[in-house]
């Protein structure tokens, strides 16, 4: 039983996590099926199931608890055969977010996701963790729009996945969940989540794809009338620093990077110019290979759902 939950702010230490381990459910993915699941391509199974093999082996040498779901609900026949017709299953962090306060059940746009969320909910509820809340119809959300600045401060995309019926959702528990601020960032129709754009990696570092950030933004503070700004001189005007990428960098997933702790995050190879950049700040950056899993169209930060940060 795991008593301790709690993922704010995406940099501070990660010390457990949930993830899912690909498996039969791959082989619906075809040439002719892979635009009906959102891949990008058809994916070279076996060795996407061993890249995402390497990612769970790097995370748990760096003491990290890594939790997946095939184990918690190996006893649930039912709930296994679900699993096995759900290849987006594997990016966990799109259907569950884990709060101080419990967690937050997304709602996918799509209908071939649609059964993930519930099994999310399952698993957290065997380790003990409560439901915050729950988006319901018309909301929909998905947790790669949701983005920590810090404790108290939560990035909400709000584009072609995230609806503003679910923002509102959302809002009615932030007293609950100890958000101070929330900002509503406008998201261009391209995009599909705000992790794939921005990413904060410390306190006053973060990397962004600053021509999908152009929109404006609306802050949403305890106590105060809304009002409209640019996002990227509200974080200039909370002393960050930006690692800026390309169109073909954050095609290549170079924002959607995992913090596993200030300055430390796991990314994909083969995105030279951004590791220069990164580590050029300071950053330790551990790399990936992501070939065939990027295939399917998202990137470490996708594929962790944190638990428990420090």
């Amino acid at each position: 039983m795991y008593l301790m939950w709690g993922a704010h702010c995406e940099f501070r230490r990660l010390k457990k996590v949930l993830m899912h381990s690909p498996g039969c459910e791959l082989d619906l993915v075809d040439a002719q099926s892979f635009k009906k699941y959102l891949y990008r391509d058809v994916v070279f199974r076996d060795k996407f199931r061993r890249e995402h093999e390497h990612f769970v082996d790097v995370l748990r040498e760096e003491r990290v608890e890594v939790i997946l779901l095939g184990d918690i609900l190996k006893d649930d026949g039912k709930i296994r055969s679900l699993m096995g017709q759900c290849p987006n299953l594997v990016y966990t962090r799109d259907i569950v977010s884990v709060t101080r306060a419990g967690s937050i059940v997304m709602r996918m746009k799509s209908k071939v996701r649609a059964k993930e969320p519930e099994i999310a909910k399952l698993a957290l509820n065997k380790l003990g963790v409560p439901t915050l809340m729950e988006v319901i119809s018309p909301g929909m959300m998905e947790g790669g729009d949701l983005v920590y600045m810090s404790d108290e401060i939560l990035l909400v995309g709000v584009g072609d996945r995230t609806n503003n019926t679910a923002l509102k959702q959302l809002l009615g528990h932030a007293k609950e969940n100890n958000l101070e601020t929330v900002v509503a960032v406008s998201l261009p129709q391209w995009a599909v989540h705000l992790d794939g754009l921005l990413m904060f990696l410390d306190r006053d570092l973060c990397i962004i794809h600053r021509q999908s950030l152009t929109g404006k933004s609306t802050l949403i503070e305890s106590n105060r009338k809304r009002r409209r700004m640019d996002l990227i001189g509200y974080l200039a005007s909370k002393g960050f620093q930006f690692v800026e990428v390309t169109d073909y960098e954050s095609y290549m997933r170079a924002t959607n990077l995992v913090a596993i702790g200030p300055r430390k995050a796991v990314g994909y190879t083969g995105i030279d110019r951004v590791k220069r950049l990164l580590i050029q700040s300071g950053v330790d950056l551990i790399e990936i290979e992501g070939s065939e899993l990027i295939r399917g169209g998202g990137g470490p930060h996708c594929m962790t759902a944190p638990i428990l940060r420090d």
